[in-house]
């Protein structure tokens, strides 16, 4: 359900912002209205929403994920469109048909607990999800739309490609190797999980292991030399892999840590004035 407000603001400009008389300028332009769009959208039938992506070669679809009103995972394709909201009509004009911000596409099911993260894959082909069951759910792109009007009418279309059993508790996290061949989740269990999408045998590649509380952030190096993780142990760790096929060869190092900083309280405005004074 899409609910949309559009809500006129009339607003007082300063004398120089709105172009009236000053000592510098002659008045050349009146107050103006602003007028503001809030869109109210019932993205997830008013459950939570945890997590939103918007695909990087179609800059419309957006992808949204969290949970649903039974309980069970929810992710959704949209279509978001650009089109500015009607002027407020006058006494004499019929009042516009407002056009929704957004358009559903597609409900993808496969999680049957809520979902805390998604990400499209750099070459847009896959879309990774994952959440409280601790899966990591992959889907694939089987109908590219060229347009949004296209998408709206039928032509995209997403669907399930693999399940990758990666953890054991929460996902918090999710990154995807630049080339989109590796896919890297940071979890409560305390681990990191790098697998190997297209991997016919063992996907998981490797295990990071080093941190001592939940890995709540991964991120990968676009150059594809190194991940990094990011944990409530308060620590920041590098992993490596030096033939780049992150298995067997991984290895990790502490790259930041807790840091003691010498705390020093910011001047106050009057001291600041009283040095002025001296």
């Amino acid at each position: 359900a899409v609910m949309t407000e559009v809500a006129p603001i009339q607003v007082d400009l300063p004398k120089e912002a709105a172009g009236e008389p000053t000592a510098a300028a002659p008045a050349t332009v009146a107050s103006r209205a602003v007028r503001v769009t809030t869109p109210q959208i019932h993205w997830h039938g008013k459950s939570p929403v945890f997590a939103c992506d918007f695909h990087p070669h179609s800059p419309r679809l957006l992808a949204t994920a969290g949970s649903e009103p039974d309980g069970m995972g929810g992710l959704h394709l949209w279509i978001v469109h650009d089109h500015e909201a009607p002027a407020p009509p006058t006494a004499d004009q019929a009042k516009p048909v407002e056009q929704p911000p957004v358009t559903f596409l597609q409900a993808l099911e496969g999680h049957d607990k809520p979902v805390n993260c998604l990400r499209f894959s750099p070459s847009g082909e896959f879309l990774a999800s994952a959440g409280v069951e601790g899966l990591v759910v992959i889907w694939r792109r089987t109908m590219a739309a060229p347009t949004p009007q296209a998408a709206i009418a039928g032509a995209e279309k997403w669907e399930h490609f693999a399940i990758l059993r990666t953890h054991v508790l929460d996902v918090a996290d999710i990154s995807w190797s630049p080339d989109s061949l590796f896919l890297a989740s940071g979890s409560t269990d305390n681990t990191c999980c790098i697998v190997n999408v297209f991997s016919n045998k063992d996907k998981i590649a490797s295990h990071i292991r080093d941190h001592s509380h939940f890995v709540l952030g991964v991120a990968w190096d676009p150059l594809e030399e190194f991940v990094l993780t990011v944990s409530s142990d308060r620590s920041c760790r590098m992993a490596t892999s030096a033939s780049r096929r992150w298995r067997g060869d991984t290895k990790t190092s502490a790259i930041a840590s807790r840091m003691d900083f010498e705390s020093k309280p910011a001047p106050r405005a009057h001291d600041k004035s009283h040095a002025a004074d001296a």
